[in-house]
């Protein structure tokens, strides 16, 4: 990509700046610390000492009297030797005070060219003529040389310009092409046509910026308060947070820019964030949401400080404000002006964000990797290792974002480093999706979750992500690889709470220790009956039908069947949901518990069990009856 790098007066280090926009702007060293107007270095001039002109010492200096009279030549002008006249002419010194040339001042003072004779002056022209004929001969002979050489170059390099020129049109044309096409189709599948995301006011450089529209994300809607709902303790820390570091709650914040410098490996990292409100409040509910006065130094800029949380709040305008840490408040007042610049290798995927999708994430690989054991938690440290290694040492910044309406989308954008390409890129990370769900089954046989919900969303998490991979599509920007998924609208839910719930159980659960041996064929009856009788923990909030059958049968291993015509006769679906928390019963007795809900229904489900049989039907009474097959009794055999 293209740039420039602005040397820092102080210490000389360069710091890189995407482009020449950023000229005139104010930036920051990001070694010392030291704030200059960022220049073009190629326009500097370097200064140049003139030396004074050399004075020229004279030679047979001569007295010439003020009267017309002495400049008659005298005897001893006149007795003058030649060679010694044209050293006193070729001097030229400002010493030299001899009058100049006239033809009434007299004779000249230097011997006449005819009192030489005709053959000396013939003697001195030969070599001269001689020495101009030879080098012309020289010089035209070099010119014939270098002229055939230069001609020579030019048709081998016109030759090998054509050949080459022909084949990137049959080949590499036309593939830059294609890519062009695609990721243009890509684009358009995009359900946002937003402007980017904006990093005005930020007091520094950041190294992960998340955007949120948070009162789209907490509105009233049935399908964003499910969506929020399955993020578990990721929601409600966002719930918390947002109003303890913005004093507004969610629903009254339409945009919510949140911004990460890493300093020193040891030291806490600095956070800012720029708040954009749903509407304009009056400047006094504004100073009581400030808690605290304004700071008397800066007067071209509204700086409020909290002196007991230690944040210093930016006023725009009465709808937009910029919250950071006292520490950095002439920083943020200098941001008010002239605004930090981004990250040379975070803006190409900046630029290609949207500020209208839900939530955006965009950080930088290897920063995240240098200080990840001083960000994350210990019990976290081994999943970051974990997917800093998966991601791979070719991706250097990574782009996140996600929209629910009118279906999912998902688009994730994937910056190489400079020393991969972003083909590379693109073929590592489809082969790394496409082996992700078999790494994922391997990871959740060690987590023991403590409700069968949460077993059930887990174990099935790897099959989500490979329906992840199926729907996602993979094309090449202008120096980044886009994937973008898109799944129908309930699949938010369900992969969400299945992502938060493995990364919560991946925090409690010890990864080195042998990983627990599933119930062995052995230890399983022969007889479904006495299958039947295995403790199965119940524990059943809203979920589905059909996956309760799916949980009881894999803990009995024993296929459970669920007729879906014959519910469709009777007016059932297989999505029911079920709200049961029995504890550890046989499954049989959850399996009662499940048809006694419907008991009283004008044709109830049954439970079917042929003794030639392999398999558990549940079907209805009526197509049972008709079809002739033995309907166990599930409450009499508890």
């Amino acid at each position: 990509m293209s740039g420039l790098q602005v040397p820092c007066p102080k210490c000389d280090s360069l710091l890189k700046l995407p482009g020449r926009e950023y000229l005139g702007r104010k930036g920051k060293c990001p070694h010392c610390g030291h704030r200059f107007l960022l220049t073009d270095p190629d326009e500097a001039v370097p200064l140049e000492l003139v030396s004074p002109p050399e004075i020229r010492t004279g030679t047979s200096a001569r007295w010439v009297p003020d009267s017309p009279a002495a400049s008659q030549p005298g005897p001893a002008a006149t007795g003058m030797p030649a060679a010694a006249a044209e050293a006193t002419a070729a001097a030229g010194s400002p010493f030299d005070f001899s009058p100049p040339a006239d033809s009434s001042a007299g004779a000249p003072l230097v011997t006449a060219p005819s009192d030489v004779p005709v053959s000396q002056r013939f003697r001195r022209r030969k070599p001269r003529k001689g020495l101009f004929l030879m080098g012309g001969g020289v010089a035209i002979v070099v010119g014939i040389i270098i002229g055939v050489v230069l001609v020579s170059q030019n048709q081998t390099q016109t030759t090998t310009d054509t050949g080459n020129a022909t084949q990137r049109n049959e080949a590499w044309e036309q593939e830059k092409q294609d890519q062009a096409d695609s990721n243009e189709a890509a684009v358009e599948l995009s359900p946002t046509k937003g402007s980017r995301i904006p990093l005005d006011y930020i007091p520094f450089t950041p190294h992960v910026v998340a955007h949120l529209r948070p009162a789209e994300l907490w509105q009233s809607k049935p399908k964003y308060q499910k969506f929020m709902a399955t993020l578990a303790q990721l929601g409600v820390w966002l719930n918390e947070q947002i109003p303890a570091l913005t004093h507004f709650d969610p629903q009254e914040i339409e945009e919510l820019t949140l911004a990460v410098n890493f300093g020193s490996r040891s030291s806490e990292p600095e956070v800012a964030a720029v708040v954009r409100l749903t509407k304009e409040y009056t400047q006094s509910d504004l100073n009581a949401r400030f808690r605290g006065g304004m700071r008397p130094e800066f007067d071209d800029v509204a700086i409020f400080e909290c002196v007991e949380e230690n944040r210093c709040f930016l006023q725009i305008d009465r709808q937009t404000f910029a919250v950071a840490s006292s520490l950095v408040a002439e920083e943020l007042a200098g941001a008010a002006k002239f605004p930090e610049p981004p990250d040379p290798e975070m803006e190409p995927l900046l630029r290609e964000s949207d500020r209208t999708r839900l939530c955006t994430l965009v950080f930088d690989m290897k920063t995240v990797d240098t200080h990840r054991q001083f960000v994350f938690i210990e019990p976290m440290q081994k999943l970051v290792d974990e997917f800093i290694i998966w991601m791979g040492d070719d991706i250097e910044v990574v782009s996140w974002s996600i929209h629910l309406e009118p279906n999912l989308f998902m688009e994730t954008l994937l910056r190489q480093s400079n020393d991969a390409s972003a083909m590379k890129v693109e073929r590592a990370f489809q082969l790394q999706m496409q082996r992700l769900p078999e790494r994922l089954v391997h990871m959740t046989g060690y987590m023991k979750p403590e409700t069968v919900g949460r077993y059930q969303l887990i174990s099935r998490f790897p099959a989500m992500m490979k329906a992840v991979d199926a729907g996602t599509s993979y094309h090449m920007g202008p120096g980044f690889v886009r994937l973008v998924t898109i799944l129908p609208p309930h699949a938010a839910t369900a992969l969400a709470a299945a992502s938060v719930y493995s990364w919560d159980q991946s925090v409690v659960t010890d990864f080195n220790v042998d990983r627990p041996s599933t119930t062995s064929v052995a230890s399983i009856p022969d007889r479904i009956e006495d299958r039947l009788k295995l403790p199965v923990f119940v524990d059943f909030r809203n979920t589905p039908l059909n996956e309760s059958l799916e949980y009881i049968s894999d803990v009995i291993k024993t296929p459970i069947e669920l007729d879906g015509d014959g519910l469709k006769q009777a007016a059932f679906t297989q999505v029911m949901p079920q709200t049961y928390n029995l504890g550890n019963v046989p499954a049989l007795v959850a399996i009662d518990t499940i048809l006694k809900k419907y008991a009283a229904e004008r044709d109830p489900m049954v439970m079917v069990l042929a003794a030639d049989s392999d398999r558990i039907l549940i079907t209805v009474k009526s197509k049972a009856t008709d079809q002739g097959l033995p309907v166990y009794d599930t409450s009499g055999r508890k």
